[in-house]
C-alpha cells in the first residue's frame, strides 16, 4: 500500500500517535474535523488548554482580536467548504479527481440560513452606535453586576429587534419625476406620466364634467380615501375616489361656499347660504349650526373637535362638535374674510383679510395673537405647511410669498402670471399654486428660490380654477374649477408610509369606532391652543416673584396672617402639657439630677483639707 507515515495529535486528548497509510483518507478527515472544531470553539470564546500555548490557545486569541462579524464570514466561507473538500478527497481513489457532489436540500437551507444570519449581523452592527458592548468582569458588587448584565442583554435584544424590523417599518420611499439634463420636468404632460406609471396609479387621473353646477371646492378625509366636493350652486357629493364608489349625492338648491370633513369620513360640514350644516355619509342632515351665520370658510380642528367658521361680517366662531357648545365668538374687526388656514403644529387659525393683513387667532383670546402685513393689496389665498414652520400667501399684486412664521419674516417671493386664487401644501412639501386655468406645482420652494415649477398643468379649456387640494398619502392633486373636478398625478406629493395610529387608509369599521372613542378621550381643550405648544408643561421660576410683586398690600398681609395661623395654639398646648406628670418624665428627671451631681463631684476634690480644681489635678 505504500510507505507509512505518522502524525502526532495534540496532548489535550492523549499522547498516543496515529499511524495511517498513504492514500487512506481517514487521517485527513480527522484533521479537518479537528480544525473545524477549533474554529467553532474560537468563535464561541471557548479556549481548549494545550501544551506549548497560552491559557486560551492561539485560535481564541485570534477570535478576540477580530470582530464577531468577520469570524462568522470566515466560518461560513471556509469551514464548510474545507470539510466538504476533505471528505471528497478521502473518498477519491488514488490518481482520480474528486467527484463533485450535488447540493442537497439541507445544504440549500443551511446556506439560506447562513445568509440571513449574516444579514442580521450586518444590520445589528449598523445599529450599534457606542461600539462593542463589554462584559462587566471587573465589577465586584454582585447586584450592580447583575443590573449591568441585564441592561446589556436588553440593549442587544433591542438591536436585534430593530435590525429585524427595519426592512418592514419603512418599505416605501417617496419618488419624484426625474428627467434628462436638457429636458424640463414642467414640460412633461399628464398623458406621458400616466403611460409611465402602474395601473393602480393610472386610476388617480380623473375628470368629472359638471359645467352647470360649478365652481367646486374639494376636501379629502384624513386617511386620503374619501373625497368630498361641493358646487357653488348646491351640488354635494361624497365618494370613495379610488374605487369610484359614490356614497351620497345632494342637491341643496342654495349657495354653497365651502365644505370640510369632520373627524372622519362619516360626517362633514357645509357652509350654506344662511347657516352651517352637518350631514352624515348617507346624506342625512343632522344639525343646523345657527351660531355660524352666512359662513364663507370652514376649518375643522381634529385634535380639539372644534369647527371654526369665518363670515363676511368679520366674525370668527368656534364650536365644539362633540358637545355642541359654542367655545368662542370673536370679532376680527378687519372686514369680510373668506380665506382661512390651519396651522397643524399649534392649531392656530390664520385669517387672510382684504387689507393685506394676516391675523392669527386662538379661541381663548379676544384679540389676535399676531398681525402681519403680507401684501399691499387683498390677500387672495393662504396656507401653512404640515410642519408649522412656513406660511405661503398670495395677493392681488400677483406675488406669492413664503414666510417663516417662527420669526415672522419673509423668506422668498415668486411672481405668478395672474393673481393666485388657491394655494395648498402637500405632506412632502410640494406647493400647488392655482391661477386662472393653470395649476403649478413647486418643489423645494421654501428653502431656495426655484427658477421653474416642478409640474404644470392646464385644466379644461374655458374653465377657471377655483380650489386646490392634495390627497393625503397619495401622489394626487384635486382641482375644483368652474366646469367640474379634475385630478392630476404629482409624483412625490404624498407620504409613502402611513401611521395607523394617526390615519389608517385600510381602516375597518371596528377600528374606526375604536379610533373615534380614543380621539374623544384624548381630546385637547381649547385653552391649550397657544403660539408655542412647547411652552405647556414648562416651569417658570420667575412667576412666583412676579405674582408676589403684583400682589396688593392687603392681600400680602392676609397671606402672612394665614401663614402665622396656629402658632398661639401650639404655644398654649406646650405650656399646658408641662404640668402633666408621667413615668417617662419622672425617670428622665431623675437621670438628669444624677448626672448633674456627678458633674459637680468631679469638679471639686478634697486633699489634706485643700480644695483643688479638677482641671489642675494633672499637675500634682
Amino acid at each position: 500500500g505504500g510507505e507509512a507515515y505518522s502524525t502526532e495529535m495534540s496532548s489535550s486528548e492523549d499522547d498516543s500517535a496515529f499511524i495511517g497509510l498513504e492514500g487512506d483518507g481517514e487521517g485527513e478527515e480527522a484533521a479537518a474535523a479537528a480544525e473545524q472544531e477549533q474554529e467553532h470553539a474560537a468563535f464561541l470564546g471557548v479556549g481548549h488548554k494545550r501544551k506549548g500555548t497560552g491559557g486560551d490557545g492561539t485560535p481564541a486569541k485570534r477570535a478576540k482580536k477580530s470582530t464577531r462579524l468577520e469570524l462568522m464570514q470566515q466560518i461560513v466561507k471556509e469551514s464548510r467548504s474545507d470539510a466538504g473538500e476533505a471528505e471528497e478527497e478521502a473518498l477519491a481513489q488514488p490518481g482520480e479527481k474528486p467527484k463533485k457532489k450535488k447540493k442537497k436540500k439541507k445544504d440549500k437551507k443551511r446556506a439560506r440560513k447562513d445568509k440571513m444570519t449574516l444579514l442580521m449581523e450586518q444590520k445589528r452592527q449598523e445599529h450599534v452606535r457606542d461600539g462593542p458592548l463589554k462584559k462587566f468582569k471587573g465589577v465586584q458588587n454582585k447586584k450592580l453586576k447583575g443590573e449591568l448584565d441585564q441592561q446589556r442583554s436588553d440593549a442587544l435584544e433591542a438591536q436585534h429587534e430593530a435590525a429585524a424590523s427595519e426592512v418592514f417599518l419603512l418599505p416605501s420611499d417617496a419618488g419624484y419625476l426625474e428627467v434628462e439634463e436638457m429636458e424640463k420636468a414642467c414640460r412633461v404632460k399628464q398623458s406621458e406620466i400616466k403611460d409611465a406609471v402602474d395601473i393602480q396609479s393610472q386610476r388617480h387621473r380623473l375628470d368629472l364634467e359638471l359645467p352647470q353646477l360649478g365652481p367646486y371646492c374639494v376636501d379629502f378625509s384624513r386617511n386620503g380615501q374619501h373625497m368630498l366636493f361641493g358646487g357653488q350652486r348646491g351640488h354635494i357629493a361624497l365618494m370613495h375616489w379610488s374605487s369610484r364608489k359614490l356614497f351620497t349625492e345632494l342637491h341643496l338648491n342654495e349657495r354653497v361656499r365651502d365644505v370640510t370633513f369632520l373627524h372622519n369620513h362619516m360626517f362633514f360640514a357645509v357652509a350654506q347660504k344662511k347657516h352651517a350644516y352637518i350631514y352624515d355619509a348617507a346624506g342625512t342632515e343632522l344639525h343646523r349650526l345657527k351660531e355660524h351665520t352666512a359662513p364663507s370658510a370652514l376649518r375643522f380642528l381634529p385634535h380639539h373637535f372644534l369647527l371654526a367658521s369665518a363670515s363676511p361680517t368679520g366674525k370668527l366662531v368656534y364650536q365644539d362638535t362633540s358637545t355642541g357648545q359654542v367655545v368662542a365668538r370673536l370679532a376680527t374687526a378687519r372686514g369680510p374674510c373668506d380665506k382661512m388656514a390651519l396651522n397643524p403644529r399649534n392649531a392656530v387659525l390664520c385669517l387672510a383679510h382684504r387689507g393685506g393683513v394676516v391675523t392669527m387667532w386662538s379661541p381663548t383670546m379676544q384679540t389676535p395673537l399676531v398681525k402681519m402685513l403680507c401684501h399691499r393689496g387683498p390677500v387672495n389665498a393662504i396656507d401653512v405647511d404640515p410642519s408649522g414652520k412656513y406660511m405661503v400667501t398670495s395677493g392681488l399684486d400677483r406675488s406669492v410669498k413664503v414666510w417663516d412664521i417662527r420669526m415672522y419674516k419673509e423668506l422668498l417671493s415668486y411672481h405668478s402670471p395672474a393673481p393666485a386664487s388657491s394655494l395648498h401644501i402637500s405632506q412632502r412639501g410640494l406647493l400647488a399654486v392655482g391661477s386662472r386655468n393653470k395649476a403649478q406645482v413647486w418643489r423645494d420652494a421654501f428653502t431656495q428660490r426655484q427658477p421653474l415649477p416642478y409640474l404644470e398643468h392646464a385644466i379644461v379649456p374655458g374653465a377657471e380654477l377655483h380650489h386646490l387640494r392634495f390627497c393625503p398619502y397619495e401622489d394626487m392633486l384635486a382641482i375644483g374649477h368652474t366646469r367640474g373636478i379634475s385630478t392630476i398625478l404629482t409624483p412625490g406629493a404624498g407620504e409613502p408610509n402611513f401611521d395607523s395610529m394617526v390615519a389608517n387608509p385600510f381602516q375597518s369599521r371596528k377600528q374606526r369606532r375604536e379610533a373615534e372613542v380614543h380621539a374623544l378621550l384624548e381630546k385637547i381643550q381649547p385653552e391649550m391652543i397657544v403660539l408655542d405648544p412647547d411652552r405647556i408643561g414648562r416651569v417658570d421660576p420667575e412667576v412666583k416673584d412676579i405674582i408676589d410683586a403684583e400682589m396688593a398690600p392687603e392681600e400680602r398681609e392676609k397671606k402672612e396672617r394665614v401663614s402665622q395661623r396656629g402658632r398661639y395654639l401650639k404655644r398654649k398646648l406646650k405650656k399646658k402639657s408641662s404640668n402633666v406628670v408621667t413615668q417617662k418624665r419622672v425617670r428622665a428627671r431623675e437621670q438628669l439630677d444624677q448626672w448633674e451631681k456627678e458633674k459637680r463631684g468631679e469638679g471639686q476634690s478634697t486633699d489634706r483639707g485643700v480644695t483643688t480644681n479638677a482641671a489642675l489635678s494633672r499637675f500634682q
